[in-house]
């Protein structure tokens, strides 16, 4: 089930992610959450967050969830990103974020396992992948989630 959901939402990105490559953008996110970047193309920054906050060991796996987390990204000098968003395994949600200078800043509320933040200056991006999302991935979720 969760392999299943976590591959609706990566296949959901995918236009993002195979075109894109790894970026050291700075960043700076809440205590115990670590944050990468991509960039795709020249409009598109893809921002990948992930709880550190688990333990495992050979009697399981627990994660503690962060809450009122944040992160900071200084977004490239080219790009004026218009809009941010969130790929998830529901389809795409939208993000509060605001501009601080050259930072976006992203209000991510509780971060469970993991995050992908989207900024773009693409204004077509954000419905061409929930179209992608709908159209292969939707209803596989709601029998996964049933």
């Amino acid at each position: 089930k969760g392999i299943g959901l976590v591959g609706a939402e990566v296949r959901t990105a995918g236009e993002i992610i195979t075109k894109s490559c790894p970026v050291a953008l700075p960043v700076t996110p809440s205590r115990n959450l670590w944050a990468r970047t991509l960039l795709s193309g020249l409009d598109t920054v893809a921002l990948i967050i992930v709880n550190d906050n688990v333990i495992c060991d050979r009697v399981g796996t627990v994660v503690q969830p962060m809450a009122n987390s944040k992160v900071s990204v200084e977004i490239p000098t080219w790009l004026t990103p218009s809009q941010a968003f969130e790929v998830t395994e529901d389809g795409i949600k939208d993000v509060r974020w605001k501009t601080e200078g050259a930072k976006a800043v992203v209000d991510l509320g509780t971060v469970e396992v993991t995050r992908f933040i989207v900024f773009t200056s693409d204004a077509g991006l954000r419905a061409r992948l929930q179209n992608v999302y709908e159209e292969k991935f939707s209803a596989n979720v709601k029998t996964l989630k049933g």
